[in-house]
């Protein structure tokens, strides 16, 4: 079970619908504890997830998905396969979100990376024009890419990764 950010602070601090809204003299029974125990397990302060490695498809466009159900401040994304031809990439569920790696292989540098015209992505790599938002990958390879959200703008850093 996942309890959102939202629910777990309307259970233990509303005043009058809180866990604890009945504890007038201040003490936390067993089952208190327990309660507040497992809900915390289950809510976005005990997920750990967020730093695991999440595999997004490759087989189409791709979508990078923070994830509508917990607060994803950072995600680590890995291509399910390597590709040789051009992608769109969206975020999705981007919300909260202000950190991402997205790591990925290509076979053919035709595998351009088009992030959409409009989007706020902003890099000071040369393989990256900022006019139509796409990345043109210069070699094969595994690449890493990078972002930052600063607010307004996403800071794509690309970097190609050497094969061991």
């Amino acid at each position: 079970m996942e309890l959102s950010k939202a629910d777990y602070q309307d259970k233990y601090n509303d005043s009058s619908t809180g866990l604890f809204k009945t504890n007038t003299d201040n003490s936390i029974g067993s089952n208190d504890l327990r309660s507040e125990v497992e809900d915390t397990s289950d809510s976005f302060v005990g997920r750990v997830d967020e730093c695991g490695l999440v595999s997004v498809s490759t087989s189409g466009d791709i979508t990078l998905d923070f994830g509508s159900l917990i607060l994803a401040y950072f995600r680590r994304f890995v291509g399910s396969a390597s590709f040789a031809v051009a992608k769109n990439v969206t975020l999705s569920n981007s919300t909260n979100a202000n950190h991402f790696t997205f790591i990925f292989e290509i076979t053919h540098t035709d595998a351009v990376l088009d992030f959409g015209a409009g989007s706020t992505f902003i890099s000071g790599d040369g393989r990256f024009t900022s006019a139509d938002q796409k990345f043109t990958p210069d070699a094969i390879g595994k690449y890493k890419i990078t972002g930052d959200f600063d607010g307004t703008n996403w800071f794509l850093d690309f970097n190609t990764l050497p094969y061991a």
